[in-house]
């Protein structure tokens, strides 16, 4: 009997902590998920995963065609994570299609005005300036060749990052100025998405020091319209505001276009985009850009590209074997092949200082899913490839 009594006892204490436990957990997964409030699972999923691939895609196969995904990456809802308001209406009324998807669309009110008087739009076709390097005194270090790999980490503190601080990775951003906990020792680079996201960098610079920052990355997709969304001039004024101060004590990578090259018809050529930022008085160490493309000679050929334009160090920030024009997806070969071709060339390049998946993540948001790093918060086999062999 008192045996029976005991046993009774113990099980009801062994539920109540279990209870207890779960219930702190998931409320620690509420304050880092619901916080930055994805909308990326959310509204931002909605709609991004249409627009992403939507306009993107339509017109740039190869190219990014994410304006969406990406962002998509969003946009993540990071002010929400500090208490802060975030308008998730988006001004892009485009139709999106199923070959692509949204990212957390930005709202055309967001976009800063220019203090330059006349703003340069994309969409003009008289030539751009001559790239000019860049007037900080502060060049972006060479990166191993065993740690360019980067991940483009959009899960918080919902999934173990700590399981990818590993092997080759290096670093890491979160389209936000929010890092992750027990990130090992993974670099963090902090990055202003855009406009919408004012608000809680400003809460998050002071850290910068604290993080032992290095890197700072600059806006989401601002040559796509439903990620970041700015005119060359609009951005530079806002670059000059929030970003330019950190010169020469941080590497300041560029604004992330997307690799619509040449195709300054639609206005989304992002090396003239790049080219007008400057010419609007923004200055940066590095260039990043985004990739979306079913062919890897045609990825390596985007990435020369932007090099020979600008002559500084190249971080490929977004990219993955997909199909945003409506054709054919990768199979799983062409996916493996294209991480080990462009990996391993990546890699032998100096000027190329950093690269970074799309995506460690389990919804991968309208991009092909066999591009998908993790799976149950474990990497997949194409995730330990990444980790292993970068």
């Amino acid at each position: 009997m008192h045996s029976k009594i005991l046993l009774a006892t113990l099980a009801l204490v062994s539920t109540t902590l279990a209870g207890n436990h779960n219930g702190d957990f998931a409320a620690r997964r509420r304050h880092h998920v619901g916080k930055r409030d994805w909308h990326h699972h959310g509204d931002h999923h909605g709609d991004h995963h249409g627009d992403h691939h939507g306009n993107h895609h339509g017109d740039h196969q190869g190219h990014h065609h994410r304006e969406d995904h990406h962002g998509h990456h969003w946009d993540h809802d990071w002010d929400n994570q500090n208490g802060g308001s975030q308008d998730n209406s988006s001004g892009d009324s485009t139709a999106t299609t199923t070959s692509s998807w949204s990212a957390p669309s930005a709202t055309t009110s967001s976009t800063p005005s220019s203090n330059t008087g006349g703003a340069v739009t994309t969409s003009t076709n008289s030539p751009a300036a001559s790239p000019t390097t860049t007037s900080s005194g502060n060049s972006d270090s060479t990166t191993s060749g065993t740690e360019k790999a980067g991940l483009a980490w959009p899960n918080g503190n919902a999934n173990d990052i700590s399981k990818w601080s590993k092997g080759n990775i290096g670093w890491y951003y979160t389209w936000s100025p929010w890092p992750v906990d027990s990130a090992g020792d993974l670099d963090f680079y902090p990055q202003l998405w855009g406009q919408k996201q004012v608000s809680t960098w400003n809460q998050q610079k002071s850290k910068f020091a604290e993080w032992g920052t290095t890197h700072i990355l600059g806006f989401n997709e601002p040559n796509e319209v439903g990620q970041a969304n700015m005119n060359p001039a609009d951005a530079a004024s806002l670059w000059n505001q929030e970003i330019a101060q950190y010169q020469g004590q941080y590497t300041l990578i560029s604004p992330a276009c997307t690799s619509r090259v040449g195709d300054s018809a639609s206005g989304s050529d992002g090396i003239k985009w790049l080219q007008e930022f400057q010419q609007n008085g923004a200055s940066f160490d590095a260039v990043a850009v985004h990739i979306y493309d079913t062919d890897y000679e045609s990825v390596i050929s985007t990435l020369q590209k932007f090099h020979d334009t600008f002559q500084l160090p190249v971080y490929l920030t977004e990219y993955a074997c997909q199909n945003f024009a409506g054709g054919a997806q990768c199979s799983e070969s062409e996916v493996w092949q294209m991480m080990e071709k462009t990996s391993s060339w990546m890699d032998e390049q100096e000027w190329m200082h950093g690269y970074s998946w799309f995506g460690v993540m389990e919804n991968m948001q309208g991009v092909n899913q066999l591009n998908q790093l993790l799976s149950n918060d474990s990497p997949t086999e194409l995730g330990s490839y990444y980790i292993q062999s970068s």
